[in-house]
């Protein structure tokens, strides 16, 4: 019996955990903007809605970056070239904001 083929590579430990941590942030988020829409049910519905709170903001930047780390790291397992694969994370990363 071949020992590797029992042995995970450290890749795909890093795949799988951004990618939890991205969708728990992103729960994370989700909730925190619903609160504020229930919040402003609530109250006159004549203001805004206050969704650029300093929580919100850091759960949001969390997510992105735990989202930007399990693309490259997925894209690290098809394409072994390292910069490769986090200029097409942060390709993927910036377009996503606009």
């Amino acid at each position: 019996m071949n020992s590797e083929n029992l042995v995970v590579e450290p890749i795909y430990i890093v795949v799988i955990a951004s990618t939890i941590f991205s969708i728990i942030l992103g729960l994370i988020f989700k909730d925190m903007l619903e609160y504020q829409v229930a919040v402003w049910r609530q109250a006159d519905r004549k203001n805004r809605i206050n969704y650029k709170t300093p929580n919100a903001k850091v759960a949001y930047v969390a997510m992105s970056v735990c989202v930007f780390v399990a693309v490259s790291s997925s894209l690290l397992v098809f394409i072994p070239i390292y910069w490769l694969a986090t200029v097409g994370g942060l390709l993927w990363f910036f377009l996503r904001l606009y």
